[in-house]
């Protein structure tokens, strides 16, 4: 089991397929968000992790995504895009990967807790 939490304003999964897109703002928020939960896992728990996707998934070997979103206020990301953007940022794979995600609010401190079974 792996733990983590990635400190800051979550952001929700954004299309990357489009013509021009990595032209966006958007866009280039999303993979500064996905590069930012990155190194919240490298940095937090200890190992060997491959770069720059640390994990991946296979039919023999599947895992279980849970996460916990503090939102900063009601003006936020749809949350299941958000549990989306944390598997596209850390597994190569997540082809095999479930889970489960819950929100709440914390004005003072905006976060995502993950853990990884």
């Amino acid at each position: 089991m792996l733990k983590f939490t990635v400190l800051g304003s979550p952001v929700g999964y954004t299309r990357t397929t489009q013509k021009g897109c990595r032209f966006d703002k958007g866009y280039k928020r999303y993979q500064a968000y996905k590069d930012h939960v990155i190194a919240s896992f490298l940095d937090q728990c200890s190992g060997g992790w491959g770069n720059p996707k640390p994990l991946t998934t296979n039919k023999e070997n599947h895992c279980y995504l849970s996460i916990q979103i503090y939102f900063r206020n009601y003006i936020h990301p749809d949350p299941s895009n958000v549990h989306k953007a944390v598997e596209d940022a850390l597994f190569d794979c997540d082809k095999y990967c479930s889970g489960r995600f819950d929100f709440d609010y914390d004005k003072e401190n905006p976060r995502v807790e993950i853990q990884i079974i």
